[in-house]
C-alpha cells in the first residue's frame, strides 16, 4: 500500500502589528493575520505579549503600556502539528 500523503504544516503570515513598527501608546490597530492549513479557526490563537486574552485577525486591539511588545499566532494543522510565528513591535508615546 501506498502511504498517505504528509500533512502540510499551517503556514502563518502577520501583517498588522508588522515587525519592527512602532504604535502609539492608547491607539488601535486592527489585528490582520492569516494562517493556512490549520485544522480550523478554534485551531489557531493570537496573543499580544503573553496575554490570556485571545485576539482574532480583524479585531481591534488597543496598545495600553508602551515598551517592547510581541504578537505570536499559533496554529495547529489536522496531525497535530503546532505552528507557531512571533513577531516584536514597540509602543511609544509620541
Amino acid at each position: 500500500p501506498v502511504p498517505p500523503a504528509p500533512v502540510p504544516a499551517a503556514s502563518i503570515s502577520i501583517t498588522r502589528p508588522a515587525a519592527g513598527n512602532s504604535y502609539r501608546l492608547n491607539r488601535s490597530i486592527t489585528i490582520q493575520y492569516t494562517v493556512r492549513n490549520a485544522v480550523s479557526s478554534s485551531a489557531v490563537i493570537g496573543k499580544v505579549n503573553t496575554s490570556g486574552v485571545s485576539v482574532v485577525s480583524g479585531q481591534r486591539y488597543k496598545f495600553v503600556q508602551t515598551g517592547k511588545h510581541f504578537f505570536t499566532v499559533t496554529a495547529t494543522n489536522s496531525a497535530g502539528v503546532v505552528t507557531t510565528k512571533t513577531i516584536n513591535f514597540r509602543v511609544t508615546r509620541w
